[in-house]
């Protein structure tokens, strides 16, 4: 299978498409009929699974009526894939398309953070850490977007979910007093479902390989290799060959030792969550 197929930029460039075929009141089949394909080359173009080229896209773009604005930018993702497929841009919804599909196949996603992963985020909590950017734009979106992923937890092909949060997550506060009460509560809510797993590593557990950065490992049901997402600033990073995930593997082994155990995580939460009272 090449290299390019399935992969953040390949998704992110078949949702764009999807989106804009949706916007332009096209269905399906009538865009199959147009482009002399069938629907289910039009679902797999859409979930980034043909090869792309600027042919493709050029066409694309004429049946779809796009402006010149998102045609280059098409072809400027198209650049992208072709440099470095596993490397997304700052266009975050597109990016997010490819997170929510992977989220949706995996069968374990375990977050590493000292944050509270958006997965396990209120929306007054997501509010507060989205408007710490004072460059943020389309909040509404981020928030809504946010709150449709966590449905992936609780939906009827839910995966096992293992969140290890450093204390420094509830030490510092993300908004008021308030907010961060509604957020410990909410997640002592969500560790009772049976698929997810919350715990927490004290501040006496020393330094450890989670604290250089902040990641998500995904692992698939198949023989699809474990991905690894890192969030940054503005984009994100995705890391697919087992040379580069093994280590990840590892740290989240380790991590095992280090972490409150699941009872012991309860208290602990419990006694943060008296703290915001």
């Amino acid at each position: 299978m090449s290299r390019t197929l399935r992969t953040p930029v390949a998704r992110a460039l078949g949702a764009a498409i999807g989106r804009a075929r949706t916007a332009a009141g096209i269905g399906v089949r009538e865009f199959a009929r147009r482009a002399g394909k069938n629907g289910a080359w039009v679902n797999r173009l859409e979930r980034g699974e043909v090869e792309f080229s600027e042919e493709i896209l050029n066409e694309i773009a004429d049946l779809l009526e796009v402006s010149l604005d998102v045609k280059r930018r098409w072809l400027d993702r198209f650049a992208d894939l072709r440099v470095s497929p596993w490397t997304p841009s700052a266009a975050i919804d597109d990016e997010l398309s490819a997170l929510i599909s992977y989220e949706v196949e995996a069968d374990h996603i375990v977050d590493v953070s000292s944050h509270i992963p958006g997965l396990l985020q209120t929306r007054d909590y997501a509010t507060a850490v989205i408007t710490a950017d004072d460059e943020a734009t389309n909040i509404g979106d981020l928030l809504y977007t946010r709150a449709g992923r966590q449905g992936v937890l609780t939906g009827r092909r839910a995966p096992q979910y293992t969140a290890f949060l450093d204390e420094a997550a509830f030490a510092r506060p993300a908004g008021s007093r308030e907010v961060m009460f509604d957020q410990i509560r909410y997640m002592l809510r969500m560790a009772e479902e049976p698929n997810i797993t919350i715990r927490v590593i004290p501040f006496d557990a020393g330094y450890y390989m989670g604290l250089i950065s902040a990641f998500m490992l995904l692992t698939f049901p198949d023989e699809t290799p474990p991905l690894v997402y890192m969030e940054n600033l503005r984009t994100a990073s995705w890391l697919d060959r087992e040379r580069d995930t093994e280590i990840f593997v590892r740290a989240v082994d380790k991590l095992d030792a280090l972490a409150h155990d699941v009872s012991d995580t309860k208290n602990f939460l419990v006694g943060y969550q008296a703290k915001y009272e």
